[in-house]
């Protein structure tokens, strides 16, 4: 039975809505034939031998039809037996003619054996038009998926989740199931003490967050000769600050900074792109960062 919430380690955060991330959660910037016979022959047709009168018994003659091969073929008639007068007489016996019918065959055909193609993409159900939804999606092979903001936590995100529900676009951040317009809005990861816990939303610019500001999700939505980068604070348990575009040499390790790749997958070397994982209970990995 999968969990249904995140338990969170407590951490003492700072309230800033914009800026830079010299705080706690600080942040701003941008964001097949016929075969046939012969004809047959017919049969030639017998007549038998008239029979004797008196007390002589005559016979009729035997005669035998002829044998025809071909495609059809029509045996010949029998013989008429002669009819007897007087003495005992007995009709003549007439063999009708064997027909044998040619034999043609078919042509064999043999029909092209047909492959279907195999479709690309990833098998199981859509999560389109059900991302957000708690409910389990059943798996062709068994089991169940999600396409809830949190199974990349549980690891049960449907197959189609990440394409659906978290594909990252110019111009807006993923904000948990929603995404927010970097023109006018930022995702703000709202830390409340009382639940211990995050509630994401998206706020209009400038408004006040206490949690991660999240301004860029991807490098598309920085300008030329930026990147999107992750700042960290904390180092036994890091976690995020704010997400925003800075240049690229103001994003480094060394600078406690991620960048962030998102879709694009292109990372510094030895580097690599995959969610975030900060070994800490106020992780995000709904973003991709290089680690």
């Amino acid at each position: 039975m999968r969990a249904w919430r995140l338990a969170f380690l407590v951490i003492g955060l700072t309230a800033c809505g914009g800026g830079d991330d010299a705080g706690l959660f600080t942040g701003g910037g941008q964001d097949a034939g016929l075969g046939g016979g012969g004809s047959g022959a017919t049969g030639g047709a017998s007549t038998g031998g008239a029979s004797g009168s008196g007390g002589i018994v005559a016979s009729g003659g035997s005669s035998t039809g002829g044998v025809g091969t071909g495609g059809a073929a029509t045996g010949g008639s029998a013989g008429v037996g002669g009819a007897a007068t007087g003495g005992l007489g007995s009709g003549g016996v007439g063999t009708g003619g064997a027909g044998a019918g040619g034999v043609g065959t078919g042509g064999a055909s043999t029909g092209g054996a047909s492959s279907g193609g195999t479709g690309g993409g990833p098998t199981g159900p859509s999560c389109e038009g059900k991302c957000g939804s708690t409910s389990p999606q059943p798996l062709p092979s068994g089991g169940q998926c999600f396409c809830d903001s949190v199974c990349l936590s549980y690891n049960d995100c449907c197959p189609s989740w990440s394409k659906a529900c978290n594909a990252t676009s110019q111009g807006s951040v993923n904000c948990a199931d929603d995404k927010c317009n970097t023109a006018s809005e930022f995702c703000c990861y709202q830390y409340s003490n009382q639940s211990d816990s995050y509630t994401p939303a998206c706020l209009s610019n400038g408004s006040s967050c206490v949690g991660p500001d999240i301004f860029c999700d991807d490098p598309s939505d920085c300008a030329s000769g930026q990147v999107c980068c992750a700042s960290l604070q904390g180092t036994t348990n890091p976690f995020v600050a704010a997400m925003q575009c800075r240049a690229t040499s103001d994003c480094r390790d060394d600078q406690n900074r991620l960048v962030v790749c998102g879709d694009s997958g292109t990372c510094p070397a030895n580097l690599s792109c995959a969610p975030m994982k900060l070994g800490s209970n106020y992780n995000l990995p709904q973003y991709k960062v290089c680690q």
